[in-house]
Formats: structure tokens, C-alpha cells, sequence
């Protein structure tokens, strides 16, 4: 079609502009093809499109959203993929429902952090230690017992100074296993 050759050459904007004249089912093009048509929707910021084509293709969206610091454009993207629902989660602070996802998702840094971010929210201090720990992040499980000791901290009880100790030693090892 003339869109592939408008994609071999770059020109993504004439690409997409006559694959949405074609009325062939996406899926019955060839699988190099179909990546130089998703690759072209991608280009073109047609991410909806890309993801109805393919809903497989919503993980490189949201990567390629990440890489160019764009990620908020998820919410605008309508999908059942867990990939798409755990941005869209985690953009809205929905605590509960990034939990939810994070099984279902391959978690890179990024999302092990805004798993941990959601654990902090809800207060599930013990829950996201445990998290960032079988993953093996000090860094995660630093972050996790300083809000920890801050929340501690907050409600400035005496049966909480024996916690914000054991806290801030267990800091102090994890930062020296850093080193």
C-alpha cells in the first residue's frame, strides 16, 4: 500500500493518513506490516488507534509515553490492558487499583516505585517494605521506612520512639549495604 512506502521513508503523517483509508483488517496484513503501521501510529501520537489495532501494543506505548515524559497521555487512552490501567491508576493516585495490577505487568524501576508509592499511600507501611525487599531495591525500602518514621513522627507518641529507632538503624544498614 501506499502508506508503507510512506513509512519506509518516514513520513508517518501520510502513512497513517492512508492507512485509515484502507479497509483491511489490520490483523490481515503481514506481522512486518502491521509493526510499520503501529510504529506509524506511534509516531503520529494516534496511540488509541494503535492500541484498538493491537491492544498487545499498549506496553510500548506506555514505554515510549515514559521515554518522552509524556505518560499523562494515558488517561486518555481507552483500554482494558493492565499496562494501560496501572498508568491510569497511578497518574489518579488510585492507590488500590495500582496494587491491583502490579501482578499482572511486567514492572520495571518506574513502576516498582510507584508500587511502593502506592503501598505509602495507604499507609501499608510493613506491605511495601516487604515489596521493595523481593525486589531487592534499598533505595525502595529506605524510601518506605523514612515515610514510615515521618507518619511515626506525625502522631508523636512515646510507643512510637522504640519504632522510629528500629527504623533509622535499619535505614542506616541498608544505606551502608548501598555504599
Amino acid at each position: 500500500t501506499k502508506g508503507l512506502q510512506y513509512a519506509a521513508i518516514q513520513d508517518y503523517d501520510n502513512a497513517v493518513i492512508n492507512f485509515e483509508k484502507i479497509d483491511k483488517s489490520f490483523k490481515k496484513f503481514s506481522k512486518p506490516n502491521q509493526r510499520a503501521i503501529l510504529f506509524s501510529y506511534l509516531m503520529t501520537g494516534k496511540y488509541q488507534e494503535a492500541i484498538d489495532a493491537e491492544p498487545k501494543f499498549a506496553f510500548s506505548v506506555v514505554n515510549y509515553l515514559v521515554s518522552k515524559n509524556t505518560i499523562d497521555v494515558v488517561k486518555n487512552i481507552k483500554s482494558e490492558e493492565p499496562v494501560i490501567k496501572f498508568e491510569q491508576a497511578a497518574i489518579k493516585n488510585d492507590f488500590k487499583n495500582v496494587l491491583n495490577y502490579k501482578d499482572k505487568i511486567n514492572l520495571d524501576g518506574r513502576r516498582e516505585s510507584l508500587v511502593v508509592d502506592a503501598y505509602i499511600g495507604l499507609k501499608q507501611f510493613d506491605e511495601g517494605y516487604e515489596f521493595a525487599k523481593t525486589k531487592g531495591n534499598n533505595d525502595l525500602m529506605i524510601k518506605v521506612r523514612q515515610k514510615q518514621i515521618e507518619e511515626l513522627k506525625s502522631k508523636d507518641e512515646k510507643a512510637n520512639k522504640d519504632q522510629i529507632k528500629k527504623h533509622e538503624d535499619e535505614i542506616k544498614q541498608l544505606a551502608k549495604a548501598s555504599e
